[in-house]
């Protein structure tokens, strides 16, 4: 099977990936560098680049290194359209 992950490279994507590859699955992973999960035009580069993909997980998920006191409303926004 062709796996897609969206967040593959960190906590529960890597081992989403470990998972699927122990199962023999061919895998593609991205990641925040890769793929702007709230940029259209970031989506559609990275959709026209698939071919063949059985399973799609989307996993993608920020957690800023601050505390919530510390948030700002640009912060909120982007925190919960990524992670919403």
């Amino acid at each position: 099977m062709n796996v897609v992950i969206i967040g593959a490279f960190s906590s529960i994507g890597k081992a989403t990936v470990h998972a699927f590859q122990a199962c023999g699955h061919h895998v593609r992973g991205t990641s925040r560098r890769d793929l702007d999960v709230v940029d259209d035009a970031s989506i559609d580069v990275f959709v026209e680049g698939q071919h063949e993909v059985d399973v799609l997980v989307v996993l993608p998920g920020i957690l800023p290194g601050k505390s919530l006191a510390e948030y700002d409303r640009p912060l909120v926004d982007r925190v919960m359209a990524v992670n919403v």
